[in-house]
């Protein structure tokens, strides 16, 4: 699967539901970047099969860099 927006990959792989309220403009915004590279986000998530899906976000661009799915959430693993 080609690089691309979290919440596709999310919903390719059936592990998200829409949820409308969540997509309402907010008043704030946290880590918001000016160019891209300067900041990527990592986050592991345990699937219900028991394994682990991780993604890496650029945090400019928003932008998926990287994404995996595991049997163990470990350092070797993320990197």
């Amino acid at each position: 699967m080609p690089y691309g927006d979290i919440r596709k990959i999310m919903r390719d792989e059936d592990l998200s539901e829409r949820e409308p309220n969540k997509a309402k403009q907010r008043k704030w915004v946290r880590y918001e970047r000016r160019y891209s590279n300067s900041m990527w986000h990592a986050d592991y998530k345990m699937l219900d099969d028991g394994r682990w899906f991780i993604a890496y976000q650029d945090d400019a661009s928003r932008l998926i860099t990287g994404y995996g799915v595991f049997e163990h959430a470990t350092t070797k693993n993320a990197l």
